[in-house]
């Protein structure tokens, strides 16, 4: 199989250029964000659902009832709504081109189906663009579900032979038992280690 480069953005040194994996428009780091994009959006999605109804706010009185009604945050339900659109749309084009069945339209079986046709999409031409919308679904649902006070610090190069990720450390509030603290590898996401494990990881990292 012939390589090219990676056609998507890099936050790490973003000049260099990422050779694709084997007959993908993108390179193994990419990939491996992207799987995870997909693998964890049900989750997300459910986490926003829990963020749909703000803590502390009440809504109007119902007509005809002494019940007020559920406040409803619209930010979280435009992006809930722009989730499930935009995985529906996707799942129609890889189901048009590759002339299969669409999934049931839900978040959980459209994000799971386009996970099993992740590596076929990161061959189309448009794999750029869907990778732009996959990335941005995921930077707003994190904005909108993790606690403010939390803090990115680039950490180094990976520790883990033969990978050339870089790792970034996620520092939350020390009460954030929902989202802890961990640090995680742009190239491979198994590669991850909660806060407890940072000064082994730290020891590792000094002697490498």
């Amino acid at each position: 199989m012939t390589t090219g480069v990676c056609v998507l953005p890099h936050r790490h040194e973003p000049d260099r250029p990422r050779r694709s994996a084997d007959g993908l428009h993108v390179c193994h780091g990419c990939l491996g964000r992207l799987e995870q994009t997909l693998a964890e959006m049900a989750a997300d999605y459910a986490a926003l659902a829990a963020r749909l109804a703000p803590a502390g706010r009440r809504g109007p009185n119902v007509t005809g009832t002494k019940e007020r009604a559920l406040p409803i945050d619209p930010t979280v339900a435009d992006h809930r709504s722009d989730i499930r659109g935009k995985l529906a749309s996707w799942s129609a084009l890889v189901a048009e081109e590759r002339e299969i069945h669409p999934p049931e339209a839900t978040v959980e079986r459209m994000s799971g189906w386009l996970l099993v046709h992740l590596r076929w999409s990161c061959a189309q031409p448009w794999v750029d663009e869907y990778a732009a919308e996959l990335t941005a679904i995921r930077s707003r649902t994190m904005s909108l579900i993790q606690p403010s006070g939390r803090r990115r610090v680039e950490v180094g190069d990976c520790v883990e032979d033969g990978c050339d990720g870089v790792l970034t450390a996620t520092i939350a509030p020390v009460d954030d038992l929902e989202f802890p603290s961990s640090i995680d590898c742009s190239h491979d996401w198994a590669h991850k280690w909660a806060s407890s494990d940072w000064v082994k990881l730290g020891r590792k990292i000094h002697s490498a």
